[in-house]
């Protein structure tokens, strides 16, 4: 009879072994902090202790949101989320035995929590080997794309608080804060993309992950970058190698900044160099190069306008009133049409001055695609005739696509009009000849329409004719 209750108990703690659970939980602590503590069944382990040949459940505190889990096997980059880790439940399938395992959670408002080396098919170490100074935290040697990712506290710059969020984020270019980026591993090797449609009033930020020893050792020279603005520019018109990853503990990573700029010459040639000592002997690298195109601003435009206005310049001439008797009245008169030359100015250069205040030289990068606003612009002009001293226009031209704009505004001419102002046209009787007609010049204002092109395109246009 004792044996009975001895082998129920030796039952019901296998079963309860045999349902204890490898498990990870996460939980929100002080500041902007994660912790993580790993058990299996209801005794607290080391996260090294858990076995990758079982599954793995990974919880976390409600408080955290935006859950995002990225795991990645022993000695490689892939990720493999998608095959080892089920995101919806936790559990972390357990199909790569032999292999340690890195977890990076992320959650919103908290810091990237590493939890690095889940252990293999765990083997108990000896003492000294099980207390050799590796965490969870620094355990691993992580390559400097790796650093750049990953939630560890990274040098500061007052003057550009936002750059770790602008490099993780990929992108290299913020013309709206006229920044580019150019991100840079220990060997010079590009990690993300080199910045692309730059102008002549951006500053190109260079950033170089290093290991934190060599800082001194690294060098940027420039060739061929120069400020030199122009006084008035017109837009014109007619008239990856292979290299070594090298892993390093991320308290040996750290980021150095060089920043330059900005630049007018066309093309900038950046080379990273570093120093190494050799035998007492300093030996300077080239590592890369690379070569930054700059695009132009431009402060005025120069076109050609086809408009139509209703500022008519009639013709007067006789005309019979009955029988016997005659008049005077117009002829062609009502809209015409009109050939126009035209300056348009691009005046976002002069709203950034008010907007920011500046010392560079601002304009228009008629690369960018230009935003609505951007589209709209001030124009003056004149008649493309031997008329242009009598015929102004000013207005305003909205860039429906490169090289094509729609135009309107005011036209303000110089027209003929009769010098007897009680005369009524077409009803008061008029006994004189044509020539003894006498007419004044007037100045006066009328509305005109039309389109505007590039003089390069009007120059085609009118040789196709």
């Amino acid at each position: 009879m004792k044996t009975k209750p001895i082998t129920t108990l030796v039952t019901i703690f296998i079963v309860t072994s045999c349902f204890a659970q490898q498990r990870i939980s996460i939980k929100p602590s002080l500041g902007n902090q994660l912790s993580v503590k790993a058990s299996i069944g209801s005794t607290e382990v080391d996260v090294k202790k858990l076995n990758t040949k079982e599954d793995i459940t990974v919880s976390a505190d409600r408080e955290l949101t935006g859950k995002n889990y990225i795991l990645k096997m022993e000695n490689s980059d892939i990720d493999i989320a998608g095959t080892q880790m089920d995101t919806t439940t936790g559990i972390i399938l357990a199909n790569a035995p032999g292999k340690s395992l890195t977890l990076l959670f992320r959650a919103t408002g908290f810091n990237d929590l590493i939890i690095s080396d889940i252990g293999k098919e765990f083997v108990e170490e000896s003492s000294n080997k099980a207390n050799n100074g590796d965490n969870i935290n620094k355990g691993r040697s992580i390559t400097a794309f790796e650093y750049l990712m990953s939630g560890t506290i990274k040098p500061s710059f007052n003057d550009d608080p936002l750059y770790i969020g602008n490099i993780i984020s990929g992108k290299r270019y913020f013309s709206n804060q006229d920044k580019a980026y150019i991100v840079l591993d220990e060997n010079g090797k590009l990690i993300g993309n080199t910045p692309v449609n730059l102008d002549q009033d951006d500053k190109i930020y260079i950033y170089v992950i290093i290991d934190r020893n060599d800082i001194d050792r690294y060098d940027l020279e420039v060739v061929g970058g120069e400020y030199s603005p122009v006084d008035l520019q017109i837009r014109s018109y007619d008239a990856i190698s292979t290299f070594e990853v090298e892993g390093k503990l991320a308290s040996d990573w750290t980021i150095i900044r060089f920043e330059r700029g900005p630049y007018t010459s066309d093309n900038v040639i950046f080379n990273i160099k570093k120093t190494n000592i050799i035998e007492q002997n300093k030996e300077t690298k080239l590592l890369s190069t690379y070569t930054v195109k700059i695009n132009k601003l431009y402060h005025v435009a120069i076109g050609a306008s086809f408009i139509s206005t209703n500022l008519s310049k009639p013709d007067f001439d006789i005309f019979p009133l009955s029988d016997t008797t005659n008049t005077i009245n117009t002829l062609n008169g009502g809209n015409r049409t009109i050939f126009t030359f035209n300056v348009i100015w691009y005046w976002q250069n002069t709203f950034k001055y008010f907007k920011n205040g500046s010392d560079l030289a601002r304009g228009r990068d008629i690369l960018k695609e230009p935003n609505w606003i951007t589209r709209l612009n001030p124009t003056f002009g004149v008649a493309l005739d031997n008329t242009f001293k009598e015929n102004l226009f000013i207005g305003a031209t909205y860039e429906f696509a490169r090289g094509g704009c729609i135009i309107a505004g005011g036209h303000y001419g110089k027209v003929k009009q009769l010098a007897d102002k009680n005369f009524v046209l077409g009803e008061t009787l008029y006994t004189g000849t044509k020539e003894d007609i006498k007419l004044t010049d007037v100045w006066k204002w009328g509305f005109f329409f039309g389109i505007t092109l590039d003089t390069r395109i009007f120059n085609k246009l009118l040789a196709r004719n």
